[in-house]
């Protein structure tokens, strides 16, 4: 995120989406839109894989999207956020669509797994150590109860968390 956003205007360049119900023609239209006054813009989909299945013919219907990444011009960037959880730890690997998209030039394939947000110990959990980590790349410093609270308000929604520690560090300074 930061490597991309090096004139500040990259949170106005940016698009979340939600796959279930997404057509194609409408991802292409995010995907191919230039950045307005900034170097990059990115495009977020939610949960696109998983709500297409892995037929051969999401594919076939699809093959506009696959034609369009490879003549993105580098200023643009999807990224693609799919659940993965032990219910559907397989889905990527049968999907088509998957496999095609992984085949193309410049596409990075990364697994990022769920934090967990309770704990059997005293210690914090993976999210509270995530949110300490954070916190403290940020130049901010949390009392343990105030980062708990903040996890209670906000959950495990990480960019949600990650941009309510940066408003609570602009605050405190």
């Amino acid at each position: 995120h930061a490597a991309l956003d090096h004139d500040g205007m990259l949170a106005t360049n940016t698009t979340l989406l939600a796959g279930r119900g997404l057509s194609v023609q409408e991802l292409v239209q995010h995907v191919a839109t230039i950045p307005f006054l900034a170097d990059s813009r990115v495009v977020v989909v939610e949960g696109l894989i998983a709500s297409l299945g892995g037929g051969q013919g999401v594919v076939r219907e699809w093959q506009p999207l696959l034609d369009a990444l490879e003549q993105l011009p580098p200023t643009n960037h999807l990224v693609l956020l799919e659940p993965l959880n032990r219910e559907r730890a397989g889905t990527f690997g049968r999907s088509n669509l998957f496999s095609e998209l992984k085949e193309l030039a410049d596409v990075d394939v990364q697994d990022f797994p769920l934090l967990r947000a309770w704990s059997r110990s005293s210690d914090d959990s993976e999210l509270m150590a995530w949110a300490r980590e954070r916190a403290a790349g940020a130049g901010v410093e949390f009392e343990r109860a105030a980062i708990t609270e903040l996890a209670e308000l906000v959950g495990d929604d990480l960019w949600l968390f990650a941009s309510e520690i940066e408003k609570l560090g602009l605050y405190a300074n």
